[in-house]
C-alpha cells in the first residue's frame, strides 16, 4: 500500500469520524461509501467491499472505545447493558465477518444500501418530545 493511498484512507477516516460525530450517527454509514468510492476518484483502485468493511469494523470498534469510555467518566453507561450488548455485537460481528468470505460483493453493497435506507427513514423520523426542565 502506498503512502499517497495510506494518507487518503487517513484524511478519509478523520474527514467521517468528524461528520459521524457532527451528525450524531454511526460512522459505519458514512465510511463505508467514502473508503468504497472515494480512492477511484484519486486514481487509486477500488477497495473491494469485504475490505472495505473490514476497515469500518476496526473505525466503529475504536471509535466505540473512545465514545464509550468518555460517556463511562460522565456516569451514563449501564454496566450490565453494555456488556451484554457488546458481547453479543461482537460476537455478530465475527460471524459476519466469517460469512462475508462467502458473500459476494454484490450482495454486500446491497445490504449496505438497505440498511443505509432504513438509516435515512429512522432520521426523518420525529424524536420523542422532551419535557422541559424548570
Amino acid at each position: 500500500m502506498s503512502v499517497a493511498l495510506v494518507t487518503l484512507l487517513a484524511l478519509l477516516a478523520a474527514v467521517g469520524g468528524m461528520l459521524a460525530g457532527l451528525l450524531g450517527f454511526g460512522g459505519g454509514v458514512l465510511m463505508f461509501p467514502l473508503l468504497y468510492y472515494v480512492p477511484p476518484l484519486f486514481g487509486f483502485a477500488r477497495l473491494d467491499a469485504q475490505t472495505v468493511a473490514a476497515m469500518v469494523v476496526s473505525q466503529v470498534f475504536f471509535s466505540s472505545i473512545v465514545a464509550g469510555a468518555a460517556h463511562l467518566r460522565s456516569g451514563r453507561v449501564q454496566g450490565r447493558l453494555a456488556v451484554t450488548a457488546g458481547a453479543l455485537s461482537a460476537l455478530g460481528s465475527f460471524a459476519g465477518g466469517v460469512a462475508s468470505k462467502w458473500t459476494s460483493e454484490r450482495f454486500l453493497l446491497f445490504l449496505f444500501a438497505l440498511i443505509t435506507a432504513g438509516v435515512l427513514i429512522m432520521m426523518l423520523l420525529p424524536g420523542a418530545a422532551r419535557r422541559r426542565r424548570g
